[in-house]
């Protein structure tokens, strides 16, 4: 006689097996349903943002012929990011707005709302809002957003933080105090103080900024002692990527002062930035410090023909990182540089010979 189980079993696999299959097809087919409307919904709410920004761009195309134009209205924080990015596509990242577009901001609720969601608890709104009050371009928000940057814990909101009041600057005093929040954080990364230092210097050379008022400003940012290597550092890669020339002098001064193997080197490549020759270049080909060293001979380019001779005895160092910057500053040097080249190709050390065709035969190609 048969027991319930084996009477009943193989009448339940099967239509159990057909329902989890079943149910499995289902799900994947919610599944694809479920991405389809996600996706669908990105799409629109794209869409919604684009037709946003450009009906933004016009007003303000249409605000510098008809002065009676105002901004559409604006009333939630997507239409200050679109504003922000209609102003940025119109203006470019680092331009600054005319006075007429500025007056037009302010008369929108913009910098309310934008101030108003600085203050929410979702992280992804603040970063929104601290965005989009750096591509609104009023300098009278430089305060507000600097003392709320003091309070953020989020390092990534502080970081868009410090980018956004690097473009509000307007008085030279504020690059201290710019200077000195992006110090409060030993913590940040060495690429947020070389970018927010260069937006801020490049936010008030546009806004009619002459270079020997920020001197001062400049001078006590390096004072020795008073803020962290890192943040000089930056500063001063800074200042000769954006071609400071006047400021060459302090920068060595400041290397001078400091006697930092890496500061030095900092100073060097900056003067070759600036294609400024100083002393403090002579002075350190062939320091033992190959980062110094190498700093230094890349540096030589700027100092014309009567460098040729010291940078060519860094040919014959036993590492190959000073051959190879010592070859290549050679090739940059002109004729006088080429001619020591060729004569180097006879030379009766091996690693010589062989820098010398190698920077040679690049060049041909």
């Amino acid at each position: 006689m048969q027991s319930l189980d084996t009477a009943f079993f193989p009448y339940l696999v099967i239509p159990l097996l057909w329902m989890v299959i079943a149910l499995f097809s289902l799900s994947i087919v919610a599944l694809f349903i479920g991405l389809g409307l996600h996706k669908r919904e990105i799409l629109r709410r794209t869409r919604a943002r684009q037709e946003q920004i450009a009906r933004f761009e016009r007003a303000l195309a249409r605000s510098e012929a008809d002065r009676t134009v105002r901004l559409p209205g604006v009333n939630r924080l997507d239409e200050v990011v679109a504003l922000g990015s209609a102003l940025t596509r119109k203006f470019g990242p680092d331009a600054i707005a005319s006075p007429r577009i500025l007056d037009l901001i302010r008369a929108s609720r913009a910098a309310e709302i934008a101030l108003k969601e600085l203050g929410a608890r979702d992280w992804a709104r603040r970063y929104q809002a601290v965005t989009a009050i750096g591509d609104l371009r009023l300098p009278e928000l430089f305060d507000p957003l600097v003392e709320f940057a003091r309070s953020e814990e989020n390092m990534r909101i502080f970081g868009i933080c410090l980018f956004s009041a690097a473009h509000l600057l307007s008085k030279p005093y504020q690059f201290q105090t710019l200077f000195t929040l992006t110090a409060s954080r030993p913590d940040l990364s060495a690429g947020y103080d070389e970018g927010t230092f260069r937006i801020a210097i490049r936010t008030l050379m546009e806004r009619g900024v002459a270079p020997d008022r920020l001197s001062l400003v400049f001078e006590t940012c390096l004072e020795a002692g008073r803020y962290g290597e890192q943040h000089a550092l930056a500063l001063i890669q800074a200042m000769g990527k954006e071609q400071l020339v006047n400021f060459s002098p302090l920068l060595v001064e400041v290397a001078r002062e400091r006697r930092s193997d890496r500061l030095t080197a900092v100073t060097l490549r900056s003067l070759q930035s600036m294609g400024r020759c100083d002393p403090i270049i002579e002075e350190n080909l062939g320091s033992a410090d190959l980062m110094l060293n190498i700093a230094a001979i890349r540096s030589a380019e700027s100092c014309g023909p009567t460098i040729v001779p010291q940078v060519s005895a860094q040919l014959a160092s036993p590492d190959f990182n000073v051959r190879y910057a010592a070859a290549q500053t050679l090739m940059n040097l002109g004729e006088a540089g080429h001619r020591e080249l060729l004569a180097r190709e006879q030379d009766e050390r091996e690693e010589v010979r062989h820098m010398a065709a190698f920077a040679l035969l690049a060049e041909s190609r």
